[in-house]
């Protein structure tokens, strides 16, 4: 099996009402300065109202319950102590979608969450999750390692495929 780790060039922090950035080895502060003055510049310009999102793929909702159910039976067999099930929906929006303010109503709108955003060759994934993913705390890097996922294929039997050679 396979896995690779992807490290931000800068890690913008928030924690107990105090923001920080975090910058990898070889990262010139110039660089940071100048990043964080374009985008309070242009931060006014990206708080636009919500813009218009179409579900795009949805979760079956059958198979959802029925993934608990079986899992619920597991567990209650002493097959598992703890599974986390994930569920993904892919929106469409009319336009852009501003990341800094997707961010804020997410920490708007779940307080005891932990935000998270990584950019990576033109897309964004982010979101709101209640487990510490990795922290950085007097220069000690904790992670928690989770399952690995693979995009999702609009083919449910290429996506059975893929799902089996992912475990």
């Amino acid at each position: 099996m396979c896995s690779s780790d992807l490290l931000p060039r800068l890690l913008f922090v928030r924690e107990g009402g105090v923001n920080g950035v975090v910058l990898a080895p070889g990262v010139d502060p110039a660089e940071v300065k100048a990043l964080v003055t374009k985008l309070l510049a242009n931060a006014k310009a990206k708080m636009q109202p919500p813009r218009v999102l179409r579900v795009f793929r949805d979760l079956d909702r059958g198979q959802w319950l029925s993934a608990v159910s079986a899992i619920a039976h597991a567990i209650r067999d002493g097959l598992y102590e703890k599974v986390v099930l994930a569920a993904m929906r892919e929106l469409e929006a009319d336009g852009p979608i501003s990341v800094g303010a997707t961010l804020a109503r997410l920490r708007e709108q779940y307080p005891h969450c932990h935000v998270f955003s990584v950019k990576n060759a033109g897309a964004t994934f982010l979101g709101a999750t209640p487990e510490l993913l990795v922290s950085l705390r007097d220069g000690v890097v904790q992670a928690l390692g989770l399952a690995g996922s693979a995009r999702r294929d609009p083919d449910p039997e290429a996506d059975a495929r893929a799902a089996l050679a992912e475990a």
